[in-house]
């Protein structure tokens, strides 16, 4: 499985919570998808899972009209487990049902681990 084939599964996985929940599809947006991109390099090259301090600043620096944003990091062995821990998780579940209007999903399959970066924003 590719990367970008492990991204669409996530962006997939998004818009079927989203549906299930009466919300809208998300606009996959191509700056933030590298932006996540990135720090899903930066996780896996480290080895260590963390959210970025600098989402709110790289969205600033390309969407000066953004209102808000989250972001949802994971590593597991599967996008069904990453993907079930997020809904199973209060605040990555917010962010996944969030008012959000864009996401961009970076992945990096290491050593038999995906490591994922959700970023949202509207």
């Amino acid at each position: 499985m590719s990367p970008q084939t492990v991204a669409v599964a996530f962006e997939w996985a998004i818009d079927v919570e989203r549906a299930q929940h009466g919300l809208g599809p998300l606009f996959v947006d191509a700056v933030e998808t590298t932006q996540a991109q990135n720090w899903s390099n930066l996780m896996a090259f480290t080895g260590t899972l963390a959210e970025d301090p600098n989402t709110q600043a790289a969205i600033a620096s390309y969407d000066p009209n953004w209102q808000a944003f989250g972001e949802n990091v994971g590593v597991g062995p599967t996008p069904q487990s990453i993907e079930a821990a997020f809904m199973a998780s209060p605040p990555h579940r917010a962010n996944i049902l969030g008012n959000y209007t864009h996401v961009g999903v970076g992945i990096v399959i290491a050593g038999g681990r995906i490591w994922v970066t959700e970023r949202f924003y509207r």
